[in-house]
């Protein structure tokens, strides 16, 4: 098994642990997940991306992704706080 390999199932293996573990605390909001999600994504890229750099730049647009999808969740809790 490559680096690679290792870093996706590491990812797999650290996402199902953290909804399992969010799921035991009873947390229900959608916005919870994705957040701990895109904070341990960003994690495992910057990790696996200090060893490869070309992977860093591969996985830029999936990252932008998130972001926005991140920023979409943000304009939207401030929006419901503020009206």
């Amino acid at each position: 098994m490559g680096y690679v390999e290792k870093c996706v199932f590491f990812y797999g293996v650290w996402i199902i642990f953290s909804g399992l573990v969010l799921m035991y605390m009873g947390v229900q909001r959608i916005e919870i997940y994705y957040t701990v999600y895109l904070i341990e994504f960003l994690v495992t890229a910057e990790l696996a991306s200090s060893f490869r750099r070309r992977l860093g730049s591969d996985l830029r647009p999936i990252i932008l992704v998130f972001l926005a999808g991140f920023l979409y969740i943000l304009a939207e809790r401030v929006l419901q706080i503020l009206g």
